[in-house]
């Protein structure tokens, strides 16, 4: 699978070229987590001069964009996800693991209306025990 450009993704959304917003890309894109602001700044922090405000910031101008979604299923913190195919997730309330589900029957409904309403996004998360937790358990 061929990965995006970030400086292509970037001039797509007339977002100015920096160091700082092309490295934050690259981690979201190359990352198969879910990570908080806090993990991608400990992540890149040696490979661009990034403050914590420029990964906020950054962040924040990327999920206005369309780039990538803040994930609130995580009472305490926001995680961020690069934008791909429509998915939803689930997070083991074991290890605490953010996983991607895709091909719900209910993501058809975006762009959908209701009530005359006009749906442009639907996400649910879901909550449980991971397979992986499930087998240490059954130890």
């Amino acid at each position: 699978m061929v990965k995006p450009d970030p400086r292509v993704i970037l001039k797509e959304h007339n977002i100015p070229i920096t160091i700082q917003r092309v490295k934050i890309l690259e981690y979201l894109i190359r990352t198969n987590e879910h990570p908080t602001a806090d993990q991608i700044y400990s992540e890149i922090s040696d490979e661009a001069i990034l403050s914590f405000a420029t990964i906020y910031n950054t962040l924040h101008l990327f999920t206005k964009a369309g780039i990538v979604n803040e994930l609130h299923i995580d009472k305490d913190k926001t995680h961020y996800d690069i934008v791909r195919k429509p998915h939803d997730h689930f997070l083991c309330r074991e290890c605490q693991k953010i996983y991607d589900i895709y091909d719900l029957p209910i993501q058809p409904l975006a762009n959908d209306t209701i009530d005359g309403h006009t749906i442009e996004r639907v996400h649910i998360y879901f909550y449980g025990i991971c397979r992986e937790c499930l087998k240490k358990n059954k130890r």
